[in-house]
């Protein structure tokens, strides 16, 4: 779990957002944060986590693969943790 805490620290605050808030079924949704961020910033990072191994491009867009899942597991679990303190 630490390797996967290293590698959330690492993400910009818009690939984080991406992968709490902009996943639905495996698929980022980059449209769902549209009001929060610029489209062009969603498509860098979103970029930059493929070269990273963390999304694959797909059919129609972007899915998640394993290790973009269990990054995303690793922030929901320190987001559940911050509200806790």
């Amino acid at each position: 779990m630490g390797g996967a805490s290293q590698e959330c620290a690492k993400l910009s605050e818009a690939q984080r957002a991406l992968l709490s808030d902009g996943v639905r079924q495996w698929r980022l949704v980059p449209m769902r944060l549209h009001e929060r961020y610029e489209f062009a910033e969603l498509i860098r990072s979103i970029e930059d986590m493929a070269l990273r191994g963390l999304v694959h491009r797909a059919g129609r867009g972007w899915e998640l693969t394993a290790r973009g899942a269990a990054l995303r597991e690793t922030l929901m679990l320190e987001q559940v943790g911050d509200q806790e303190l």
